[in-house]
């Protein structure tokens, strides 16, 4: 009897949006705003505020580096705003560019954590925590039937 039930349990399909895919889906519709959002406010700051020429003039180190910042937030605003995209879709290749993106995310905290060492700015970034919760995900949607269920198309 206790065997049937444990049969039944894992025969349950589980899909759609729910569960642990609630905490994923905030995060994935609020990755493409704060990128967009961080890249107009180091846009306005660069470019608006303060004279380009001069920052490249006087350490042209610090203009790539923040050259750098704003392709890097544009690119991955693109690549989180797709992974949204794919996500509300039920894309079957969700799961793999979201791995992707982690991955991407974290090489690009990685290289603005070492431009700004190498320029002496103070880095808020945890690297730690981005790389435990960028681990702890990328197993979720590899492992979870909920996952693999839903995202299907």
């Amino acid at each position: 009897m206790n065997q049937l039930k444990r049969n039944n349990v894992q025969n349950l399909e589980i899909e759609g949006i729910g569960g642990w895919l609630i905490l994923l889906a905030f995060g994935i519709v609020g990755s493409p705003i704060v990128y967009l959002l961080t890249f107009i406010s180091t846009f306005i700051k660069v470019f608006i505020n303060t004279n380009f020429t001069i920052i490249y003039a006087a350490n042209n180190t610090l203009a790539m580096a923040i050259i750098f910042e704003l392709i890097g937030c544009l690119i991955l605003f693109a690549f989180s705003s797709y992974n949204l995209f794919l996500f509300f879709k039920k894309k079957n290749k969700f799961p793999k560019y979201m791995i992707i993106y982690f991955i991407s995310n974290l090489c690009f905290q990685i290289i603005t954590l070492l431009l700004s060492s190498l320029l002496n700015i103070e880095d808020n970034n945890n690297i730690a925590m981005s790389f435990l919760i960028s681990g702890i995900w990328s197993l979720y949607l590899t492992k979870s039937a909920r996952v693999k269920n839903t995202f299907k198309n």
